[in-house]
């Protein structure tokens, strides 16, 4: 069958193929549709909670001190509601080790980093 299309209709192979790569360049990503939307979100909710919950922070460019522990327990409150298991939830510890990877823009005050100095959470996030 490819072969068929092909032999008998390159131009409008090639018409597709060239109205495509102009909407990926117009675009500057692929479409999404809204299914396999849905499912990236549910999949990055369950394979990296962290990082899903890390699009809460905001990193401010002026001093904002916010305990680890703090961001902790919104992120329990956040998984709750996205109806993870809390079993499945990393420790506070593996948590904020977790979160300077997925937010390597924070900095932390102390060694320990239990305390962030320019984050704070996004408004009606």
């Amino acid at each position: 069958m490819p072969n068929d299309i092909l032999r008998d209709e390159p131009d409008l192979l090639l018409h597709f193929a060239v109205e495509g790569a102009c909407r990926l360049l117009r675009e500057r990503d692929f479409t999404i549709p809204a299914s396999s939307a849905e499912l990236l979100q549910r999949w990055m909710l369950t394979a990296d909670s962290v990082r899903a919950w890390a699009a809460r922070l905001e990193i401010t460019n002026y001093e904002h001190v916010m305990a680890v522990s703090a961001l902790y327990h919104d992120f329990q409150v956040w998984a709750e509601i996205q109806g993870l298991k809390r079993d499945m939830l990393p420790s506070v510890i593996s948590f904020g080790k977790r979160l300077r990877k997925a937010a390597p823009g924070l900095e932390y005050l102390r060694c320990d980093g239990s305390f962030c100095r320019n984050a704070r959470l996004r408004r009606g996030a």
